[in-house]
């Protein structure tokens, strides 16, 4: 049995569907309790039968939802049984203010408050169903002080205030029990969505394959962080040479293999610290924005990781890259857009002279 609940209560997935089990299994054993007290007291049929028909309201309607998956529906459906038809019914039936009832009837208003919807329009609905109730139940307690005759179910003095001490606890725990779930329940929700949004920031920053900076964040890099001190940078872009042989050759998976050892050997090789970003700007290009130097050192450093990508071992593939830098403070240059297309050119001008090397 417990398993079965288990499984059941992961399989709502969303907090709305989570709400309405707490609040409608809640009300359910309320109504319970509330129901056998009541046949306990002894106070008349239709005390007996209205406190039932709360307990079948809150089974029925919870069949229906899981039938349907309304579950919106048949709680704004609970709550205006339980504040328009059935509380009044059990205020004249139970004592009126003798009793435990006018609890009863807050608590019933209480529950519009977690009504959920689905729009706007059906979250009006609420409001003015909960408003309603409020005046229906306003109007039929002044209705019972000027007219007490149609007050039944009177008991004495001692049964009325157990009757009320009753009620307040099982009211109480409902009030407790539901609110204290809900925030329990919207906490969850917002620390899920604060993942998911930590998750998607991640990957807006960085290639999930590589886990090097995307082209968006280059992008953005270059534009904010490079060009207003571009002559403390230089542009260092490269591709792999041949990779779509090799993923002809040995599959694609092999392919992503190769583009992932490339990408975490150069995860270490930018100084991210200081101000250097690497990324994967398209497929199996990448681009490194260096710290400068001196022009003579920057191209070592370039020469060193093209040296190091080709001694690494790939099975029976070997891997070379070929790549184009700039420096960024050069003069003719307008903006970021023009340091990419220059370092493009200069990466398709190694290509053409044999790949497996650098131009500037």
């Amino acid at each position: 049995m417990i398993p079965r609940l288990k499984r059941f209560w992961q399989n709502q997935d969303t907090m709305e569907k989570k709400l309405f089990w707490i609040v409608v299994t809640t009300i359910t054993w309320v109504a319970v309790f509330s129901a056998l007290f009541t046949a306990y007291e002894n106070l008349n049929l239709m005390a007996t039968i209205a406190s039932f028909s709360c307990m079948l309201t809150c089974i029925l309607c919870a069949f229906l939802a899981k039938r349907t998956l309304a579950y919106s529906f048949f709680y704004n459906v609970i709550c205006v049984a339980f504040s328009c038809v059935l509380m009044p019914v059990l205020f004249f039936a139970c004592g009126g203010f003798k009793s435990g009832m006018p609890l009863y009837c807050c608590t019933s208003i209480f529950l519009f408050s977690f009504c959920f919807t689905d729009g706007n329009r059906f979250f009006t609905r609420s409001l003015w169903f909960a408003f309603l109730s409020v005046v229906l139940i306003e109007s039929l307690m002044l209705f019972s002080l000027q007219n007490p005759e149609w007050v039944i179910g009177f008991v004495d003095d001692e049964t009325t205030g157990i009757d009320i001490m009753v009620s307040f606890l099982l009211n109480t725990f409902l009030v407790f029990f539901v609110t204290r779930n809900a925030f329990v329940l919207y906490n969850m929700e917002r620390k899920k969505r604060q993942r998911l949004a930590d998750q998607l920031e991640y990957l807006s920053k960085y290639d999930d394959l590589t886990e090097l900076s995307t082209r968006r964040s280059l992008v953005s890099f270059l534009d904010e962080v490079v060009w207003p001190h571009r002559e403390k940078y230089c542009l260092f872009m490269f591709d792999i040479d041949d990779l779509k042989k090799v993923n002809n050759a040995f599959g694609h998976d092999f392919g992503d293999a190769v583009l992932q050892k490339v990408g975490r050997f150069l995860v270490g090789v930018a100084d991210v610290k200081n101000g250097e970003c690497m990324a994967r700007y398209d497929g199996d290009q990448f681009a490194y924005v260096a710290c400068v130097d001196d022009v003579k050192s920057v191209y070592a450093k370039m020469e060193g990781i093209r040296e190091q990508i080709q001694s690494m071992t790939f099975g029976d593939a070997k891997v070379t890259i070929s790549g184009g830098f700039a420096c960024c403070g050069v003069r003719t240059f307008m903006d970021y857009k023009h340091i990419l297309s220059c370092c493009d050119e200069l990466l398709s001008k190694a290509k053409a002279r044999g790949k497996n090397q650098i131009c500037f």
